[in-house]
């Protein structure tokens, strides 16, 4: 029996937690006897959450202000920080991962995946980054991986995925990873087999 531990960084929209229980349901379809756990702050339970063998832990949601900033509508941001630090901390030990993948953000929001991640990776779990198909501005994700919450990405992660294709945004390229990453394809879903209309389809594009 494998343990999976997602770690997924969400805001306002669904994108981030969305793509994980998706990859999340492929390993059940594939190992039903696999134990995952999803950490999330999206404040709202969608159906889709609610799949056997998948279960979903909750923190304090952090939105992203017009200023770039984060908060939490109920308390302030560092003990927000403080209670997600805690969680993630106490689902590690109590889940004993044997692979923890954390989607977009390394280290967390502000760095409250570091002792979590330490205590997964000196137990032996493999350490796994995500990222999506297309970041953010060249100049923006470079400044961002230069900084301070990219540091020891290349020591603590043992894979980095990418869930898209270079022939779009060959990530190496334009931002310069610590790591040379694998790209996965486009986590999506089947398509509905029993749609009252074929010849419809739907389209949304993210915020990014």
């Amino acid at each position: 029996m494998v343990s999976y531990l997602f770690s997924s960084h969400d805001g306002f929209g669904l994108g981030h937690v969305r793509r994980n229980a998706v990859i999340a349901g492929e390993i059940l379809n594939q190992d039903p006897t696999a134990e995952i756990t999803l950490v999330t702050g999206i404040p709202s339970r969608p159906d889709w959450l609610n799949r056997a063998g998948l279960r979903v832990v909750s923190v304090p949601p952090l939105i992203k202000g017009s200023d770039g900033r984060y908060r939490n509508s109920a308390m302030s941001l560092g003990s927000a920080l403080e209670m997600r630090e805690r969680i993630f901390v106490r689902e590690v030990r109590q889940t004993r991962p044997d692979v923890v993948v954390v989607d977009r953000r390394p280290f967390g929001t502000a760095g409250e995946l570091q002792l979590g991640l330490t205590v997964a990776r000196r137990a032996g779990a493999m350490i796994v980054l995500g990222l999506r198909d297309i970041i953010d501005e060249r100049e923006t994700v470079r400044a961002e991986i230069a900084g301070t919450s990219w540091h020891g990405v290349g020591a603590m992660f043992d894979e980095l995925l990418v869930y898209g294709d270079p022939a779009l945004c060959d990530h190496q390229a334009e931002y310069g990873l610590p790591l040379e990453p694998t790209y996965c394809g486009w986590v999506v879903e089947e398509p509905a087999r029993d749609a009252s209309d074929p010849s419809l389809m739907v389209i949304s594009a993210g915020g990014g």
